[in-house]
């Protein structure tokens, strides 16, 4: 592996000089024809070891806590909780993930609705609707379910006038 770093240095409380952290491009595979590159960002964990905490490969996967991401966002944590937040402080600003497909969902909070969760789908004939919701108080509300049993796969919801039923 080649490749070229910038280096973050600085001195100590000792005063020892220390590398606090850096950005390194490298590339492999370069003397068989197919070089790839690889950008990393490096910071001292915990123990005061210098440590890779992002990589982006040659792919334009995303790795956080790995160096070799499997995906486009692969985190890796190892002997803690891993967790992803999302938010806002922003009054009337949402927030949530948005999926992206041939049939395009959301879920996440409604800041405009009382801060309540949902999961949407954006392919419905109306452009969106909401299949469930969970209010601050966690109630869950279904608000799209059928009337009728009539068409209905085996194991769907339906309301019968006030009654929670499942489809034969």
């Amino acid at each position: 592996d080649n490749g070229v770093s910038l280096n973050f240095m600085g001195i100590d409380d000792t005063p020892n000089e220390v590398n606090y952290g850096g950005i390194r491009a490298k590339y492999t595979n370069h003397n068989t024809g197919t070089t790839k590159s690889e950008v990393q960002i490096l910071h001292r964990n915990d123990a005061g070891s210098l440590v890779q905490g992002l990589t982006l490969d040659h792919d334009g996967n995303l790795g956080i806590g790995t160096d070799d991401p499997k995906a486009d966002l692969h985190i890796q944590k190892t002997g803690k909780d891993n967790s992803i937040r999302i938010g806002t402080n922003a009054t009337g600003h949402d927030a949530y993930i948005y999926f992206n497909t041939n049939t395009d969902w959301s879920i996440g909070i409604d800041n405009s609705d009382s801060n309540k969760f949902k999961i949407n789908n954006y392919s419905t004939a109306s452009g969106v609707g909401t299949a469930l919701i969970i209010d601050t108080d966690e109630n869950i509300i279904l608000p799209s379910l059928p009337t009728s049993s009539t068409g209905l796969p085996s194991g769907a919801l339906w309301n019968d006038s006030g009654t929670l039923k499942v489809a034969p």
